[in-house]
């Protein structure tokens, strides 16, 4: 359903852009006002409920949608709103759980992670995906690794900005056609996108390109090498594939083979070759 059915029309000039401004801004105002009016503190003390959060994007989305009608004269693509809600609300939601760590430190405590080189393969393989649906770009990347951490090659790439699990699956997918094709037969490809990795052991109800994109590399990729392993690793241990995607998302290019570490990498590598620990924040339930 297009913006025009469900709020109208802002491009037109004078008192009918006027009044829907208006009409806007006091229907906001009733929302607010009857979410805070009710008997329930939590719901308005607690900024990660999903009514909050929720009702936060619908704010963010009318604005903005306004200020490109309104200016640019263009209206948003409505193929990408999905994807867009979806990563704005896990967005605010993180933003808001951030916030209450920050007021209430005694709910959690702090786990210090490493990087941890593979030890059941010759090689260690580390991919990760930067989905930005708000300018519309995505990136992938991978670190080929041996059995000393250190870097033995590296890429990065553009790919179609879908979801965020599209995106993870796609880097996986190209990072281990990348590595057959260096040569490598022993690998075990790491990720934080702990979805991923249930797809890759059950993956009956999926549908859609996603399934054949995972199914490719359980038919035909585990049979080429001859050790292939998925491991899920926290975003802390994935740092250094982490790192990369996102300076992909803004290249113009759109594949590169790093022989070297880009310029900032070099530090990364070695911190993991080192063991050092970055923290990750867990809630105490």
């Amino acid at each position: 359903m297009s913006h025009d059915k469900v709020l109208g029309t802002l491009s037109a000039k004078g008192e009918a852009s006027r009044s829907m401004e208006i009409a806007l801004c006091v229907a906001a105002k009733k929302r607010q006002l009857s979410t805070c009016s009710r008997p329930a503190p939590r719901l308005h003390m607690s900024g990660t409920t999903l009514e909050g959060i929720i009702f936060a994007t619908a704010c963010w989305w009318i604005w903005r949608w306004r200020n490109v009608m309104t200016f640019g004269r263009e209206e948003l693509d409505d193929r990408r709103k999905p994807c867009w809600i979806k990563e704005a609300v896990k967005e605010t939601n993180t933003a808001f759980a951030r916030q209450q760590m920050a007021s209430n430190f005694t709910n959690y405590t702090d786990h210090p992670l490493k990087w941890r080189m593979t030890q059941n393969c010759e090689w260690t393989l580390n991919v990760d995906g930067s989905c930005k649906s708000l300018i519309k770009k995505a990136g992938i990347s991978g670190i080929l690794r041996n059995r000393r951490g250190e870097w033995k090659g590296g890429f990065t790439a553009n790919v179609s900005p879908n979801c965020a699990m599209s995106v993870e699956v796609m880097a996986i997918a190209r990072g281990i056609e990348w590595a057959w094709e260096k040569g490598v037969k022993e690998l075990e490809v790491q990720t934080d996108a702990s979805e991923v990795i249930k797809w890759m052991a059950d993956y009956t109800s999926l549908r859609g390109p996603n399934r054949d994109i995972i199914d490719e590399i359980k038919h035909n990729w585990q049979r080429k090498f001859t050790r292939l392993e998925f491991k899920n690793i926290f975003r802390e241990q994935n740092f250094a594939a982490d790192c990369l995607a996102t300076i992909e998302t803004f290249q113009e290019a759109n594949w590169i083979d790093h022989e070297d570490p880009p310029p900032g990498m070099d530090d990364i590598i070695a911190n993991d070759m080192m063991g050092a620990t970055r923290v990750r924040r867990v809630h105490l339930s």
